[in-house]
């Protein structure tokens, strides 16, 4: 008798990846899809988000305080920080009547701020706070408004 070997191969067409993932799929896309889109949407998000922070950041002093019928500054560093370049201009430019709290233990910002020009807003409030609307208008009759007229260019 010859001695013979028999060795089996398989067609091309019918051999499978290791994984199996490429065949495999979840409504329509394959299945690899939703582990790389959560991925992608987090990756988006935070793309965005600093984005859509500079965009509401980008409105200036003038738009913030025209939609406001007073500012009120409870407390404010002296000569520096936002809170206080912001009362300043808007106490120069007199956009809107700037209500400072005025109390003991208040900052030297605070301070300032009234020498300036700004407001009294006694802390503890004296009335009911249902009052706190009229109080402010009769307060900011004291202050009026001059008119602005911004430039377009």
């Amino acid at each position: 008798m010859a001695n013979f070997a028999v060795t089996a191969v398989p067609r091309a067409d019918s051999v499978r990846p290791s994984s199996g993932l490429t065949r495999t799929r979840l409504w329509g896309l394959p299945a690899g899809w939703w582990f790389v889109a959560p991925a992608l949407a987090i990756i988006f998000v935070f793309f965005l988000a600093p984005i859509g922070a500079s965009v509401a950041l980008s409105f200036t002093d003038f738009d913030i305080y025209a939609l406001a019928d007073y500012a009120i500054v409870v407390a404010s560093d002296a000569e520096k920080g936002g809170t206080w370049a912001g009362a300043t201009e808007t106490l120069k430019a007199k956009w809107v009547p700037v209500f400072v709290l005025d109390h003991p233990a208040m900052p030297e910002g605070n301070r300032l701020l009234l020498q300036k020009g700004g407001l009294r807003f006694p802390h503890p409030f004296p009335e009911h706070p249902s009052q706190l609307q009229a109080w402010l208008a009769a307060q900011a009759a004291q202050v009026k408004p001059e008119p602005f007229q911004p430039k377009l260019f």
